[in-house]
């Protein structure tokens, strides 16, 4: 795919020189628009639809390309520049974090862990756990989610939107029994 992308890239910008060489010509007058209507009479039919299909194609792949590439940084993650250069965070590199926040808790276990960037590239946090039944439920919601806020502003300096916790079930404590 790479190659292609490069002969595609090479063959649009081929295009776009000899379209502009004879801007250029045409504009400091050195070939009279006459003579390329002249030109392009003598050619055959089918020879000028070939070059037409080409040079559409060319500009068709261009676009797809880039258009691609740039939506793959937007899907894998979050892509932040500043004057050195830049750094993509991936979603993966993300859900890491908020499950080792997770995890951290003895009385909660992740089971899910779903991210997604608003226009504004605001974090929207979606968590599905499972608690136990000593658990006060709002309590350790609230902590998780201001906790889950804290690390991923301080690791990627990201603001995070929402933090929603969907609690899947409730895990009963197994009490050992005693052996008579």
């Amino acid at each position: 795919m790479k190659a292609f992308k490069k002969l595609s890239l090479i063959l649009f910008s081929i295009c776009l020189f000899a379209i502009s060489i004879f801007v250029f010509l045409i504009t400091i007058q050195v070939i009279d628009s006459e003579e390329l209507v002249s030109i392009a009479e003598t050619l055959n039919e089918y020879a000028a639809v070939v070059v037409i299909g080409c040079i559409l194609m060319c500009v068709w792949t261009a676009f797809v390309t880039f258009k691609r590439s740039s939506r793959t940084s937007a899907d894998n993650g979050i892509l932040l520049e500043n004057e050195h250069g830049t750094l993509l965070i991936t979603k993966d590199s993300i859900t890491n974090l908020i499950e080792s926040v997770v995890n951290k808790n003895n009385d909660i276990r992740a089971n899910n862990v779903k991210i997604e960037f608003n226009e504004d590239n605001d974090l929207i946090v979606n968590v599905v756990v499972e608690v136990k039944d000593s658990t006060i439920i709002k309590d350790i919601s609230a902590k998780l989610q201001e906790s889950i806020k804290l690390v991923i502003k301080k690791s990627t300096d990201l603001d995070v939107r929402e933090v929603n916790i969907k609690i899947k079930d409730v895990d009963a404590e197994k009490k050992e029994s005693s052996n008579n």
